[in-house]
């Protein structure tokens, strides 16, 4: 019943133009004797973000719905693109980190993180895995990358093996190495074999990095493969990194967690990010879940690194947490279907194999080729990029990582080119 106000300036007339869009979306009623002239047709706890986003979508007043897209080259490296839908739902989290920077919590946090983001993490964790941390045992990260090498830190020294899987994300290695570690791949692009793991352990083996679900396969890995990796890190006296930073991009099959059991979460360090689960890439925001007590000794990486995690960015992650049930689903049907329409499109072209993933939003396709050669074919001629799956180490030879982040109408015109390009010839065997 009040004039609007806009980034301070007072503007009537959006009443006029959003109003009855509410009205008719059942969000309000019209009352002559309220000025404004509308009332809420029910509770403020009935309403969520999304309703009124719904009902208003494309109003630039309120806020600019433009969906960010990729250009060219098509696939490739970038952030999540969502859709417009839930490019407009996470103004509520800039909203909320706005107000946090106006109230002035602009100085610093504590190194381990702001209690309501931690409690906000161990209850997204139990929901999730079942598995029930003190939110003192969770330490407030800038990004999961950064939250791996905290775990690396506390755990490995000069002289140290860490186990790395294969075909994994580029960074497990590198990590390891600044850590004064070495690291030793894993083979699993199929399976987490025990033989394999068993052939790799030696005396000097301190930790295995276990990721699921998989960058870059899309696989995720069964209840038994985790506890195989659980046995031989209590055999060994391993410390187990894992890092489950898609856990919430998962469609038909559910994730299994090593924290998930007594014996897992004893001896497990947790990677995770909200870069992925709500497309804040540019916040740097992630976590580290310890065992009991662990994270005594860890924040002090923390402590003397980077000290600490903005808190209006932590203020953000606590939004963000809270709009959980409104934009994750909405993200899995996104990336779902976009993965389906993608899968069968690149297997109808010939010396393609591709099948649909179990989470994230990758696909690992199996070309007939060089995977190399097809993958600069594609950059040179048709500007598609896709990371060949060696690159992700000497297992994932043979394979493709397309990443669909970009919009549905770019993804459409990437499967148009490629099917009227196909793979290399020269690359073809």
């Amino acid at each position: 019943g009040h004039d609007c106000h806009i980034g301070g300036a007072q503007e009537p007339s959006f009443v006029a133009k959003i109003f009855p869009k509410l009205e008719k979306a059942g969000i309000v009623r019209s009352s002559e004797g309220v000025r404004g002239g509308y009332l809420l047709s029910k509770p403020a706890k009935d309403i969520s973000f999304l309703d009124i986003i719904d009902a208003i979508e494309g109003e630039k007043p309120l806020f600019d719905c433009r969906e960010v897209r990729l250009q060219c080259p098509l696939f490739g490296k970038s952030p999540p693109s969502w859709a417009a839908k839930g490019t407009c739902a996470v103004h509520a989290v800039m909203l909320r980190a706005e107000k946090a920077m106006r109230d002035g919590d602009t100085h610093y946090s504590t190194p381990a993180g702001q209690p309501a983001l931690r409690e906000a993490i161990a209850a997204h964790e139990k929901r999730r895995s079942g598995a029930v941390y003190d939110p003192t045992d969770v330490l407030v990260t800038p990004g999961g990358k950064f939250a791996l090498l905290a775990a690396l830190m506390g755990t490995i020294g000069p002289g140290d093996e860490v186990l790395v899987p294969e075909p994994g994300w580029v960074s497990y290695g590198p990590c390891v190495r600044l850590c004064g570690g070495t690291p030793v791949a894993l083979p699993m692009l199929d399976q987490v074999d025990a033989l394999a793991i068993a052939a790799k352990i030696t005396p000097a083996t301190r930790a295995i990095i276990i990721n699921s679900p998989v960058n870059p396969t899309g696989r995720i890995l069964p209840a038994e493969e985790l506890a195989t990796v659980v046995e031989f890190a209590q055999k060994h006296d391993l410390w187990v990194i894992f890092d489950q930073v898609y856990a919430d991009l998962s469609y038909d099959q559910p994730v299994a967690f090593v924290q998930g059991s007594e014996a897992g979460r004893a001896r497990t360090l947790v990677v995770d990010s909200l870069s992925k689960t709500f497309g804040m890439t540019g916040w740097r925001l992630g976590y580290l879940a310890t065992p009991p007590g662990a994270a005594k000794a860890l924040v002090k990486f923390l402590q003397h690194s980077i000290y600490c995690v903005p808190p209006f960015i932590q203020a953000a992650g606590v939004a963000a947490f809270s709009l959980y049930d409104e934009l994750v689903p909405r993200y899995r049907t996104t990336f779902r279907a976009r993965l389906e329409r993608a899968s069968k499109a690149l297997s109808k072209v010939e010396g393609i194999d591709c099948t649909m993933s179990d989470a994230t939003f990758y696909l690992f396709p199996k070309v007939a080729g060089d995977d190399a050669a097809i993958a600069k074919y594609w950059l040179d001629t048709i500007d598609v990029a896709a990371l060949p799956g060696s690159a992700f180490g000497p297992a994932g030879a043979g394979h493709l990582r397309l990443s669909l982040t970009l919009s549905d109408s770019d993804l459409d015109e990437a499967l148009a080119r490629i099917a009227k390009a196909g793979i290399a010839p020269s690359a073809q065997r």
